[in-house]
This record gives C-alpha cells, structure tokens and sequence, in this order.
C-alpha cells in the first residue's frame, strides 16, 4: 500500500475485452426484439435453482414446498418522534416503525428445490421458504425488484455470494416449464389487517374462555376492545408474551428459528389448547400472523389504521 493514496474504491486502469451485451431497458430495442419475459403487461419472471443452497444449514429433515411472495410498502408518511411525525403516522407497538408488507401470495416449489415463477413489476418483493406445514422456515431480510420483462435468477435462498453455484447435472425442474402464477392467500393478508386474518379466529375459538369478564388476572383478554385506540386488548395480551421470538441474533434469521416456529403460540394451538383444536385455516391464518413478524397494521397512515382497527379493507396510499 502506498499511505498516500486511498484504496477504498478503486478504479480500474487496465483494458479489458468489451463485456456482452445484456438486456438493455432502451424501449427501443425492448420492442424490437421483444422483452426477456413474454409475460403479461406489468409483470416479470423469477426462478430459484435450489432453495436448499443457504449460508446456514437448515433443520434436520426440512422439505421446502412453496415460497411465500410478499411486497413491501413505501412509507408515505414522517418517521421519528415531533417534530419529525406530524401526527399523521401510526404509533408502531414499541418504539420503531414496522415496514408494512402486503402477502401477494405462494408458488411451488419442486422436489428438487427449484421454483419458476412470475411477480408484478417495479414493486419491492421478498420471499420466504415455507415447509410443508405453511410455516417459514427461512425468511428473505433484504428485498428486490424487477423491470417489466425482466427475469431474475437466485442460485439458492441466502446462497453464499463469495463463489458460483454448484454444478447442477440436469436442468432444474422449474425450469422446464413455464412460470407459475401466485396464488393469493386469505382474507386480511393484502393488504394485511391483523383485525381481519387473526381477530376472527380468536372469537371463533378463544374468546369464550378469554375475555375482559372471565379468569381476569388468570388468562390473557383477547378480545376485540381498543387499547388506546391502537390496537385490540387481543395484541397486546399475545404480543410480547407468545407472539414474538428470540431470533438469538438480530443480523439474520437462523432457519427454523423465528416466526410461527419459534413463537409459544404457535406451539401451544398446534398441540390442542384446553381441548381447542384449530381447523386448518385457522391454525394457517395465526401462521401466517406470527411469520409476518407479527403485525397489526397493513398501513402507515394514522386515518387509514382506524379504518383498519373498525375492521374495514384500508389500503396504503402508496402501493
């Protein structure tokens, strides 16, 4: 190194062949050869080579059926405390603001690990592994985004970025064929409303035994009154005590470890609480709850959060 000049970014000096030419977002050439992905307006390709190529092994006997395919919401309103927040933003349970993400769906994903799929165009996208219960088990912390047109192709899921992928011996099952569509999923997931995917299960199943009359002081109260005009009584029983998990390190999602998988509710409903048995949708929709970092809100504005607190389909103003 020579002390006097700086090597944190440096350039290049030596010729080097032309690189290739790739697809370039020129319109005119985008109509002259036609784009990359022969989809519909708006839309583009995604495929995963094997989901199973991770930094981090995943647990003992773990089979990768779907990929959840979320997209996150740009914030339309101020951050921070006055006099940076106006007043217009919802106040986020604790004291940091949770990015909205709105569920768009699933795909498959083959026995091989592979998955082929289309996603909508010019929107911040993540994805989440899901076993063959629904449940995460390895979650996207970053985020992307494709051009109308555009493919994108993932080695793996956190597949390490230092080296090329493994040599595979035949052409991945997605692969050969088209791209498969996401299937929307129920009810309160896009746009997310904790007061419409999770409050109705627990009136079906828990509110009799767990309400603001019966076993105070013994059971949590989930039922549907406002607290401070935030959230219901039901959240912040659950919240801090079943709902959330201990990732052990906040940097990165230990697979297996965070979500449904690692929250005590979880646990509790799938063995059979006080002889209540969830049906399958209902176990799905707390499922999904607790993989999504479990949310109340699907929007930031403060006018638009008590529309979802009475329970109605509030969208964010900016999707």
């Amino acid at each position: 190194r020579d002390p006097k000049i700086a090597c944190m970014s440096p350039i290049p000096l030596m010729s080097r062949p032309t690189p290739p030419v790739t697809l370039s977002m020129d319109p005119a050439r985008i109509a002259a050869r036609g784009p990359a992905y022969p989809g519909k307006p708006g839309e583009a390709a995604v495929a995963v080579v094997n989901a199973y190529d991770g930094l981090r092994p995943w647990p003992e006997g773990t089979v990768i059926k779907s990929l959840r395919v979320f997209k996150l919401l740009p914030m339309s309103v101020p951050s921070g405390a006055p006099p940076f927040n106006t007043g217009k933003r919802i106040e986020s349970a604790g004291a940091s603001v949770v990015p909205v993400r709105h569920l768009l769906g699933t795909v498959s994903v083959e026995a091989d690990g592979s998955a082929n799929f289309t996603v909508p165009a010019n929107v911040e996208i993540f994805f989440q592994a899901l076993d063959a219960n629904g449940l995460a088990v390895q979650s996207m912390r970053s985020a992307t985004y494709l051009h109308e047109g555009e493919r994108l192709l993932c080695a793996g899921c956190h597949a390490p970025k230092d080296r090329t992928p493994p040599q595979a011996g035949a052409m991945p099952l997605a692969l050969r064929r088209e791209p498969s569509r996401i299937a929307p999923d129920v009810d309160g997931s896009n746009p997310f409303s904790y007061p419409r995917l999770v409050q109705p299960v627990l009136e079906r199943n828990c509110v009799p035994c767990h309400t603001k009359s019966e076993n105070v002081g013994k059971a949590p109260n989930l039922g549907r009154e406002p607290m401070a005009n935030k959230w219901y009584a039901s959240y912040n029983s659950l919240i801090d005590k079943y709902a959330f998990t201990n990732y052990g390190n906040n940097l990165y999602t230990t697979p297996g470890k965070f979500g449904a998988r690692g929250s005590r509710l979880y646990e509790m409903l799938a063995k059979g609480h006080n002889k209540v048995k969830l049906s399958p949708e209902d176990l799905h929709r707390i499922t999904l709850w607790l993989d999504c970092a479990s949310m109340f809100y699907g929007v930031y504005e403060a006018d638009r959060g008590a529309a979802q607190l009475r329970g109605e389909i509030a969208k964010p103003t900016l999707e």
